[in-house]
């Protein structure tokens, strides 16, 4: 119940296949390649999840990401427990067209621009989160 804020990151090319659907926003519109050094905190979900996640929240996220092509993924999946920074971008690439967008860091519009949450913004919430979460576990017990 400690829990870890990661980015999940995929090395497959095709945004089809990695649980993506379901949101407001368009998660498949753009692929971001990023450089990140092989260090501890970037992980093969895999091997990670063997070791971090309980059977049934494996079972639950695989599961997703197969339903939508009939096909596992998840040997492509990664999750990095750091700040990923904008120098650490290489590449965007609109998927619709397949074309590179060259000016990625002023392609929107000021006004459509989501402000991002910082990392220790992230890390009070989670916090408040699972303590919230193991209250309302200790209520449930008899």
């Amino acid at each position: 119940m400690e829990g870890q804020i990661g980015v999940w990151l995929t090395s497959a090319t095709e945004p089809h296949g990695h649980g993506l659907l379901g949101s407001r926003f368009n998660k498949k519109a753009f692929r971001v390649e990023v450089q990140l050094d092989e260090n501890a905190l970037l992980c093969r979900w895999p091997e990670w999840s063997l070791r971090n996640v309980t059977t049934e929240t494996r079972r639950i996220l695989n599961g997703a990401a197969a339903e939508e092509i009939g096909q596992d993924l998840t040997h492509t999946w990664w999750i990095y427990f750091g700040w990923i920074r904008p120098r650490q971008i290489v590449r965007v690439t609109e998927m619709a067209s397949g074309e590179e967008v060259e000016n990625w860091a002023t392609f929107w519009p000021e006004h459509l621009i989501v402000p991002a949450v910082s990392f220790r913004r992230k890390m009070i919430w989670q916090k408040k989160m699972l303590k919230e979460v193991r209250r309302a576990l200790a209520q449930k017990r008899p």
